[in-house]
């Protein structure tokens, strides 16, 4: 492997552990007693700081050296946590960030300064206010496992458990135990706790060894606890072991669970897992200090060699590059393309044999794809972990507290839509603190709680996955949003007073809008809204605002679950078919060209009570037709932010899966009206209109 791919993989992992430390610094600020965010921290860093070393990378070895110090005195009360040392781990964290980022550079980022005030920390130990459990202004909340107050304890009877280990003889290396850790086996059994005797081996390439183990071991201490390691952890830290390493460690969770968590684990080729002793063990033997490789009766034996078969596995998952499943799936769309060509082809023939060789086929080919859309899902936690941080410091600076909500972050997307909502997210966020809610003092003056709400919220709707933004603030009023896109010139005062309400609440997404008149580095601009909907509608989502003056505001974005495949409505107009995207339509329905009527110039008519601007499609594409008068026209609507069009077309074709092809040449990537084209299963090519552009 050339050092380029290690890099890439450094920079990856480093981007994950450098999350997990973000994700455990903020849990620490809420909850400054609960020293397991500091072994979570401890863990992480000790990992990133391997990982670096071995890399060569010296600059974050050595400043992720000194903030593991800063953790270590504090976890053995040697120092006090303060505001002040929480806001220089942030502040190493934000560092952290940029050297990964600059790996090749590393000379441009100074890190002296950060490293005395780490220093300072630990020599002279603040005498500022400890971090109480009060609330800090970001506090998150989210579906989470239950915590270790609310978990049900699974009673066991109290059992010497080394000397079970021994008697049921699993262990194929002596490991020896002193009074203390005994002492703790003994506690985390009568506490429900399995004891597991595990072995790892490393891929014989692999050159992080240290980094692995301590994934392993921090993987370990997030379901259970680690109890001891041979070699000891020091000596794992310092790659001082072949590409094997033991590890005891206590948890309830079974066997399987355990050795599944190990082998996901990048360069872990194979893990043994074995209990050490039961939950049901009663055998109650005097306390031993070294466990030894013994027999037993047939029934420990069969036992024991079922959980060995048990252990003999593969890896549960392995790193795949985008472009490789970008590739993979534009090979389905190949496939998908050609099966229904056969399917038209066979329409002439008739072949019962044909006809069953083409159902197997179209089976087959609908579960490798169904497959291979899975292996681009993903949960779109991956962006939700991002926030709480970035609002931790958005409301430090603005000087408010917020109450971050987090919900769905299970829900999974393509990786190529997640990929690209980050930044729409990040402005509709920073808009929420910024513009909807108001000051602790205002939010008293109108009996609010001082802290305020700011919900992100997904969830799964058909193929359609939703994505909110709701906040509890002073809301949105229409009135001054019409006065501010006057005095902007973005229309005039006439053109505003036609607006309804709805359609005012969506001024904040023209360019060049925005209701601050001091321009700040979170906004001012009257950019950020115009760039989230620009994005969501180039991916063919959909944006819509709902609020309500006093209450606050909800920002919900519309997402396809993929951008690769989609279900389309076939058109066809002026000779030429077209797809429309079916979440865009709403229904067709047939009319009289009589019923028409225009209102200053646009064809409208009256569909449910609804008035119904009419769009040409050949007019709209350019297309030229002779004009004919038709008694029935056949309509598609369909909806762009909440509101109705009718497209008169000549013809529908019915419903179809398409595969989109992008527009990626010069000429054609900067035309408006298209999401992008696809190949019909007779080989001509048909534009998908792209509704948020063309209309």
């Amino acid at each position: 492997m050339e050092m380029s791919e290690y890099k890439e993989i450094f920079k990856v992992e480093s981007e994950e552990h450098l999350q997990q430390l973000n994700e455990s610094l903020l849990g620490l600020e809420q909850n400054p007693n609960d020293m397991e965010y500091i072994n979570n921290m401890f863990r992480s860093a000790h990992t990133l700081k391997g990982m670096a070393a071995t890399m060569g990378f010296n600059t974050i070895a050595e400043l992720t050296h000194e903030m593991e110090n800063v953790m270590d005195m504090i976890r053995k009360s040697q120092i006090t946590l303060t505001e002040k040392i929480i806001e220089i781990q942030f502040e190493c964290l934000d560092t952290l960030e940029v050297l990964v980022e600059n790996i090749d550079n590393p000379g441009t980022v100074d890190v002296s300064t950060l490293q005395s005030k780490l220093h300072n920390v630990i020599v002279s130990p603040s005498t500022a206010s400890p971090v109480t459990t009060k609330p800090a202004p970001a506090v998150i909340k989210e579906n989470a496992p239950a915590t270790d107050a609310t978990k049900e304890v699974i009673p066991t009877k109290n059992v010497d458990v080394v000397q079970a280990a021994t008697h049921n003889g699993v262990i194929k290396q002596e490991i020896e135990f002193t009074q203390e850790e005994l002492a703790e086996i003994q506690h985390l059994n009568e506490n429900g706790q399995e004891l597991f005797f595990i072995k790892v081996f490393l891929d014989e390439s692999c050159v992080l060894k240290a980094a692995r183990s301590s994934m392993v071991l921090m993987g370990l201490d997030k379901i259970g606890k680690v109890v001891k390691t041979k070699p000891a952890e020091k000596e794992l830290e310092e790659e001082k072991f072949d590409f094997s390493f033991v590890v005891v460690a206590a948890t309830s969770e079974g066997v399987t669970s355990v050795q599944q968590k190990i082998e996901n684990i990048s360069e872990v080729s194979k893990v043994e897992v074995n209990s050490l002793f039961s939950k049901e063990e009663t055998a109650g033997l005097a306390v031993g200090v070294t466990v030894n490789e013994k027999t037993t009766d047939s029934a420990n034996k069969n036992s024991v060699q079922q959980k060995k078969n048990e252990s003999v596995k593969t890896g549960q998952s392995i790193r795949v590059n985008i472009e490789r499943l970008d590739n993979l799936m534009n090979l389905v769309g190949e496939l998908i393309i050609n099966k229904i060509r056969l399917n038209q082809l066979a329409t002439g023939i008739k072949s019962k044999d044909l006809e069953e060789a083409l159902g197997t086929l179209d089976r087959l080919t609908n579960e490798i794809q169904t497959e291979v859309m899975e292996s681009r899902m993903v949960p779109i936690d991956q962006i939700f972990s991002r926030f709480p941080r970035m609002l931790r410091d958005l409301a430090k600076s603005e000087g408010k507290q917020i109450n971050l909500v987090i919900e769905g972050k299970e829900i999974e997307l393509d990786r190529t839509v997640l990929d690209e909502i980050g930044d729409p997210l990040v402005h509709l966020l920073r808009n929420a603190v910024d513009h909807g809610l108001e000051s602790p003092e205002e939010r008293a003056k109108a009996g609010k709680s001082s802290e305020g709400l700011v919900r992100l919220a997904a969830s799964r709707q058909r193929n359609t996955v939703l994505i909110e933004v709701q906040d509890d603030g002073k809301g949105m009023d229409p009135v001054k949003l019409r006065e501010v896109a006057v005095r902007k010139s973005l229309m005039s005062k006439e053109e505003a007073a036609k607006l309804s309400d709805e359609e005012a609440l969506n001024l904040i997404f023209l360019p060049g809008f925005s209701t601050n008149t001091v321009i700040t580095d979170v906004s001012g601009r009257g950019v950020g809204m115009d760039v989230a909907k620009t994005k969501i509608e180039s991916l063919g989502g959909n944006v819509s605002v709902k609020s309500v003056i006093g209450e606050g505001s909800i920002v919900t974005l519309q997402l396809p679950l993929t951008i690769a495949i989609i279900q389309s409505l076939m058109i066809k107009t002026a000779g030429e078919t077209y797809a429309i995207p079916l979440n865009n339509v709403v229904r067709d329905v047939g009319i009289k060209s009589k019923d028409i009527k225009t209102i200053e110039g646009q064809e409208v008519i009256l569909l449910r009570g609804e008035v119904l601007p009419l769009l040409r499609l050949e007019k709209l594409l350019d297309s030229h037709v002779e004009e004919t008068t038709k008694e029935n026209l056949i309509v598609v609507v369909v909806e762009k932010l909440g509101n109705h069009f009718g497209f008169v077309v000549d013809e529908l074709l019915g419903q179809q899966e398409v595969i989109i092809k992008s527009l990626d040449s010069k000429m054609l990537r900067s035309v408006k009206g298209f999401a992008g084209a696809t190949i019909l299963g007779d080989g001509t090519v048909c534009l998908i209109i792209d509704i948020g552009t063309l209309v």
